[in-house]
């Protein structure tokens, strides 16, 4: 019998996966097929761990500059000035990440790194309520003061929105002063909870929803308080680190003396509106947080892994049933229906992010419950409330009620034909690592850095996620120029490439899914500039000056390198 060398070997093996992605692909299992108007890049998920592969097709071509939907203000997210002190802050934060460039390649266990950041949050909560208390006053929050400085909480500057909207509210006041008997959960939380309010993060508080329903979730995000003092403690995972976000209970009101922001089912329950108030504060303002992808929230609310698809796209609709079908503690969905206008005689809203909250089998149909963050307005189609689809064993066997609550049950074609986005995020696993660095980037490509890793273990499974700073919250270059962005990755020995999802310059990451033999690999970005963001000018040299970071998510003892 003839043995191959190491060399050899190696070669066969990464032969062989590239073979079964591609004879997958001719045989049309792929989860997505092309399109005229995509980007033919792909998702891959094979080897021996990983059974299925899944092909995903990005983003079909959208008019230029963005379209803009209630859940996707991109435009104005991406050019709104901002103040001197938001700037001075976003640099700082910016600046924190080129401190991260001349560092070693970090490594960390997902879950540690989590904990670390709770314990951090919540002494730092105590350590303010024993302050408070000793003076005999109520916490306010001075770098997110509302009554002191309305704007700077709700404008990124000035006293308007970067559209000339103007946020009306009546009056600023505390929680306690509006809710005697307010509770922060009553009886725990659940995606009924949610109700938006008068800003636009239908995307943000669609994934909040969701998240409701993961058991302990929403706890690990809303993590200290003491609502006597007025001081709550919160989470959120932004750029590969878990980041501590403290608040007090100031809120603001409309003309009815009402929260105008988001607000729970129970008008004297109070996470949902101060998780969204955190939120807000961790991305600057409110008018940060007025436009966005589901996924992205999900990513930060749980340091998920998220990957968007386009309905229309869908090739095997059983497979990617079975990816909605997977249990709410391994992945969590949202989706977005497109048109601008609402469609009344279907009940959806235009331009609008819903929560995917489970997908079920009953009997011979395929059905998916699904729930508008308004917490009202629902579908009118097959299997709405009081459809003629309905028995009463049904009802039962699901655990539903015919409520005007936002949620409904839709056929799975409907949903496909109806939502034309699906954000799915993917749950870390706790005793997996995280390797991660940040790399300068600039306009001479032979002079940027590539990332190297060094793979020793038979089999490697790895999620790769190559970042831009988030541009909601981070650093200068982000008003200035946007890249499409994709990686390659490449063995070093058999110089066998394979390139990552490529992701339009509002989504601030890609991700790759793949197991790999033993063996050293380079993961070099390969970005796509875009125009200058003030659409009239053309961007300078200096603009393209960046930062990329990197994370990979494994189970497998790995080195990760920069050259």
């Amino acid at each position: 019998m003839r043995t191959l060398s190491t060399a050899a070997q190696h070669r066969s093996i990464f032969s062989s996966s590239l073979k079964n992605y591609r004879q997958s692909n001719l045989r049309a299992s792929c989860l997505l097929r092309s399109s005229s108007n995509s980007h033919n890049y792909a998702k891959l998920t094979f080897g021996s761990r990983i059974q299925s592969t899944n092909l995903h097709i990005n983003f079909p071509s959208f008019p230029f500059p963005p379209i803009n939907l209630d859940f996707l203000k991109l435009h104005f997210r991406y050019t709104a000035p901002i103040s001197a002190v938001k700037r001075a802050k976003r640099e700082e934060i910016y600046g924190n990440l080129v401190a991260l460039t001349n560092q070693n390649p970090k490594s960390t266990i997902a879950k540690i790194a989590r904990e670390n950041a709770i314990k951090a949050t919540q002494k730092k909560v105590l350590e303010i309520a024993s302050d408070c208390r000793t003076q005999k006053i109520k916490y306010t929050d001075q770098a997110f003061d509302l009554a002191a400085n309305p704007p700077h909480a709700l404008y990124k500057a000035g006293d308007k929105k970067a559209d000339g909207e103007k946020v009306e509210y009546s009056s600023i006041k505390r929680i306690r002063e509006i809710l005697p008997d307010r509770q922060f959960f009553i009886n725990g939380e659940e995606h009924g909870d949610v109700k938006q309010g008068f800003i636009g993060d239908c995307w943000f508080l669609a994934a909040m929803a969701a998240a409701a329903d993961v058991p302990g979730l929403i706890e690990s995000i809303c993590v200290a308080r003491d609502e006597e003092v007025g001081v709550y403690g919160f989470v959120f995972y932004k750029d590969g680190e878990w980041i501590s976000t403290i608040i007090d209970d100031q809120v603001f009101l409309n003309k009815h003396g009402e929260l105008l922001f988001s607000k729970c089912k129970d008008k004297n329950e109070t996470w949902v509106p101060l998780l969204e108030k955190a939120y807000a504060k961790a991305n600057g303002d409110y008018e940060s947080i007025d436009g966005g992808w589901p996924g992205e929230a999900l990513e930060d609310l749980s340091g998920g892994i998220s990957t968007s698809y386009w309905s229309h796209l869908i090739e095997d609709k059983d497979k990617f049933w079975s990816e909605l079908r997977r249990p709410n503690t391994d992945v969590l969905f949202g989706c977005a229906h497109f048109p601008q206008r609402s469609d009344k005689a279907l009940g959806l809203v235009g331009g609008h992010a819903y929560s995917v909250i489970r997908a079920v089998n009953l009997e011979n149909f395929r059905l998916l419950e699904i729930r508008n963050p308004w917490g009202q307005f629902e579908w009118k189609g097959r299997w709405k409330d009081h459809g003629a689809e309905w028995k009463p064993e049904y009802l039962k066997i699901l655990n539903y009620s015919f409520e005007d609550d936002g949620s409904f049950f839709m056929e799975y074609d409907d949903f496909l034909k109806h939502f034309q986005a699906v954000d799915e995020c993917e749950f870390y696993r706790d005793q997996w690592r995280v390797y991660s660095h940040w790399i300068k980037w600039t306009d001479k490509a032979e002079n940027n850095p590539k990332f190297t890793v060094e793979l020793k273990d038979p089999e490697n499974e790895l999620k790769i996620v190559l970042q831009q700073p988030d541009p909601r919250y981070s650093g200068k270059n982000y008003n200035k120029i946007g890249f499409n962005l994709k990686f390659n990755l490449i063995d070093t020995k058999t110089k066998m490439a394979i390139s990552s999802p490529q992701e339009y310059y509002w989504k601030r990451a890609t991700n790759l899914s793949i197991t790999l033999p033993a063996g050293i690999y380079q993961i070099i970005p390969d970005p796509t500039k875009v125009r200058n963001m003030e659409w009239n000018k053309e961007p300078t040299k200096d603009d393209f000056d960046t930062l990329f970071g990197l994370r990979i998510y494994t189970g497998n003892n790995i080195n990760l390198g920069v050259n």
